[in-house]
């Protein structure tokens, strides 16, 4: 009978075959987007969305294994990727989105500021939720320095009831970072950290299982613009490591020369706020 240290060991590599798994069936399902392949018009922003994704999926996977070189490569691969999406369609909100989150993971400051000042004064559809919507009207803003035009989104994004909310207390949070308050941006930060566990460890939710739950990229971005002012990452935020439990295997189909059994599950250790991004 396995002790419970070989279970933990055999489990870890388990994780590690189906992270490593994922990262080749992006970087296999990113070449079919691939430019140059022939496809009806309408299908052009779907396939050029799918690869600058590609490299963006590869950057989340590369951070979970440590591999934070690498990964910052990948973000600023994706960055570049997403900014020409919205060169062509500067309405296409979620390319905008995306092309501030690859840069700041990236580490690429000026890229940042280049893509915030472009986007700012775009108009977020009509369809997106009160807080998200303040959230994308903001978030450039804050990153541009420009914190008196965020204020009223901001403010908005605040008086959403937490009940409602598309990510809890990413108002406070951003407020607390335009104020420059060590003690509220740390309060905020543990809020949004906890809304995010409880996302990413309900099955059915949209995160489960899957590579958005493995960083949290609302709290990390905010945390890297909080970091160019001057306020530093806290050192108690409790909901920062956790233990992501029974998640399907998903990518891969074997394992030690043998096949997984349908079902099989994995437990992983996650950090949804890695320290190595704030530091850059």
């Amino acid at each position: 009978m396995l002790t419970r240290e070989e279970k933990a060991g055999m489990g870890s590599i388990v994780a590690e075959a189906e992270l490593r798994g994922r990262l080749r069936n992006a970087e296999t399902t990113r070449l079919i987007s691939a430019p140059g392949k022939p496809r009806i018009p309408s299908m052009e922003i779907i396939a050029r969305h799918s690869w600058a994704n590609g490299p963006y999926q590869t950057g989340v996977l590369r951070t979970v294994l440590g591999e934070m070189d690498a990964a910052r490569r990948d973000f600023a691969e994706a960055g570049r990727l997403y900014s020409e999406i919205i060169a062509a369609l500067p309405q296409d909100a979620t390319g905008r989105l995306m092309s501030l989150y690859s840069a700041l993971l990236a580490g690429d400051r000026a890229a940042a500021t280049r893509f915030a000042t472009h986007w700012a004064n775009l108009q977020v559809p009509a369809n997106v939720v009160r807080d998200a919507a303040c959230y994308q009207r903001a978030l450039p803003l804050v990153i541009a320095g420009r914190d008196a035009e965020a204020r009223p989104a901001i403010g908005e994004a605040k008086a959403v009831d937490p009940k409602k909310a598309w990510c809890r207390g990413l108002g406070a949070l951003m407020g607390a970072i335009v104020d420059r308050d060590a003690a509220a941006y740390a309060s905020a930060l543990e809020e949004v950290l906890k809304g995010h566990h409880a996302s990413a460890c309900r099955k059915g939710s949209q995160t489960w299982n899957s590579l958005g739950s493995f960083l949290c990229v609302e709290a990390t971005a905010l945390a890297i613009v909080a970091a160019w002012r001057g306020l530093a990452l806290p050192a108690e935020l409790p909901s920062r490591r956790a233990t992501l439990k029974n998640l399907l295997v998903i990518g891969v189909t074997e394992f030690e020369g043998g096949p997984l059994p349908k079902g099989t599950t994995f437990d992983l250790e996650v950090d949804y706020l890695p320290e190595a991004f704030v530091r850059s």
